[in-house]
């Protein structure tokens, strides 16, 4: 069974939400997508943010 690593998120549109990881990673990057008219899906903005504390919970801050 494979356990999953709790994330907070620090700064940006995602600002204090908590996500479940896999495992720790230097940096995630999150997309936010809209589905069009025509059936696709068309990404609005990316964020981007770095992991700066290894303790428990990981804490990833806001860099784009």
């Amino acid at each position: 069974m494979n356990a999953k690593i709790k994330a907070i998120l620090v700064g940006g549109p995602q600002n204090g939400q908590t996500i479940e990881l896999d495992g720790e990673t230097p940096e995630i990057t999150i997309l936010a997508r809209v589905l069009e008219r025509n059936g696709q899906w068309r990404v609005v903005f990316t964020s981007k943010y770095k992991l700066t504390g290894n303790e428990s919970p990981l804490r990833y801050e806001y860099q784009d």
